[in-house]
């Protein structure tokens, strides 16, 4: 989904109305900004209850990688590729 917007004297940018509808981001929405070289990358705060205990089985998921161990560098360009693959299929 390709999109523009402009970047305002105070800083502030408008995120397009279709992004935020697709992703069901509501007025108050926390963002979080990573910068990387010749982009940024723009996501929505993930947050969990404090008062609440997870399961092991609500966390195994993160644990679903089979095969040879690789470095963090190789785990961020594959997020990277698959995103621009993502964004290139024009899906949000």
């Amino acid at each position: 989904m390709a999109t523009k917007s402009v970047l305002s004297t105070k800083g502030q940018i408008v995120v397009p109305k279709e992004i935020r509808d697709c992703e069901k981001w509501e007025p108050g929405t926390e963002m979080a900004f990573e910068a990387h070289p010749g982009y940024v990358i723009m996501r929505k705060v993930q947050t969990m209850p404090a008062y609440k205990t997870l399961s092991l089985e609500e966390v195994s998921g993160v644990a679903k990688y089979h095969g040879p161990a690789i470095t963090l560098e190789e785990t961020n360009e594959g997020i990277a590729k698959a995103v621009k693959e993502r964004h290139a299929r024009g899906r949000c």
